[in-house]
């Protein structure tokens, strides 16, 4: 009984790792997410992404920062007005992302590594925008980890969007 009281555990921890959108913990830690791509396989979903980092990056041979080929790229790049605090002043991430390849799907990893704002560093971390304090906020008002998850999936929604495309 001991084992499959586990083993379901283990089962259901898996699939929910699998979720299609990122939500980052209080730590600043997520999960990968797993997209699939019906019919496609690893060459087509690999070239794809190669196209659209080509498309979407300012400079994409310094974006990738590794390429295996038809296994795994490694992406670095800065999201633009990634959230705001109290609305007023939009903030900047620099993050990394990993996508692994297999025929019908590919896996994605995300980092953030640092804020920025007008090119330099604020004084607070991330951890500080994931663990904000909702309490006394206004009517209306959105959580910047809300609008920092957001961004994450918009721009993982657009690679989505292009590796799906015939």
């Amino acid at each position: 009984m001991k084992t499959i009281v586990i083993l379901l555990t283990l089962l259901l921890t898996n699939t929910f790792s699998h979720s299609q959108s990122f939500k980052f913990r209080r730590d600043g830690t997520t999960d990968f997410i797993v997209k699939t791509v019906d019919s496609a396989n690893v060459v087509e979903i690999y070239d794809k992404t190669i196209r659209w980092v080509k498309r979407n990056y300012d400079n994409p041979h310094e974006a990738l920062k590794a390429n295996e080929k038809y296994k795994m790229v490694r992406i670095g790049g800065r999201l633009n007005s990634a959230f705001s605090l109290d609305g007023k002043i939009n903030y900047d991430v620099i993050y990394t992302l990993e996508i692994y390849f297999k025929d019908g799907k590919y896996r994605i990893k995300y980092f953030h590594h640092s804020i920025i704002i007008d090119n330099e560093r604020p004084l607070f971390k991330m951890s500080d925008v994931l663990n904000e304090d909702t309490d006394n906020k206004p009517k209306g008002w959105v959580s910047s980890k809300k609008q920092y998850e957001a961004r994450v999936n918009q721009l993982l929604n657009l690679l989505h969007k292009s590796v799906l495309k015939p």
